[in-house]
């Protein structure tokens, strides 16, 4: 395994804008039916705002169900250094890639991983920091707990010099 190759649902930095427009446009349109100080009353407006409203709200939940995975390749073992590709989980979406980072493998100082799940709410993620000489950190929240145990084989095999900080909630 020189790779951690992981699979999450992809997401779009469009899908918020999308979802926003169209409940805006629903609610715009049944507004056009209220009188105002500004704004007399129109029957016929409400219903060709709505429906482009909710046509936005559909088109947008169909193009999340038929959205192909997100493949990547998390971290990547090279002679002398790795490639560490965070993600971005965006909220109402789905995954995004963020750019790719190399750093020299004698440069890390520490990797760890907690548990951040929260039973009672359903929200959380697994955390998995890798801590650099410099102060620097590269941060990844990942909802899988196979792929955690991915990287930390990774990191056994090709990062045995690294200091590794398992938390207690994390299940090996």
């Amino acid at each position: 395994m020189c790779k951690v190759v992981a699979k999450f649902e992809k997401g779009s930095q469009l899908d918020s804008v999308m979802l926003l427009a169209g409940v805006a446009l629903i609610i715009a349109g049944f507004l056009t039916l209220s009188d105002t100080d500004s704004w007399q009353a129109r029957d016929d407006l409400w219903k060709p705002i709505s429906i482009f409203g909710c046509a936005l709200v559909v088109l947008n939940m169909l193009l999340r169900i038929f959205r192909r995975k997100l493949t990547v390749e998390l971290l990547t073992n090279h002679t002398d250094s790795i490639t560490i590709q965070p993600v971005k989980n965006l909220q109402f979406s789905g995954w995004i890639k963020q750019s790719a980072i190399q750093v020299n493998k004698k440069s890390i100082s520490s990797i760890k991983v907690n548990n951040f799940y929260n039973p009672s709410s359903g929200a959380g993620m697994y955390w998995v920091c890798f801590s650099f000489m410099g102060g620097g950190v590269v941060e990844l929240n990942i909802d899988d707990i196979r792929i955690v145990n991915d990287i930390l084989l990774f990191s056994r095999k090709y990062l045995k010099d690294v200091n590794l900080l398992i938390g207690k909630r994390v299940e090996i």
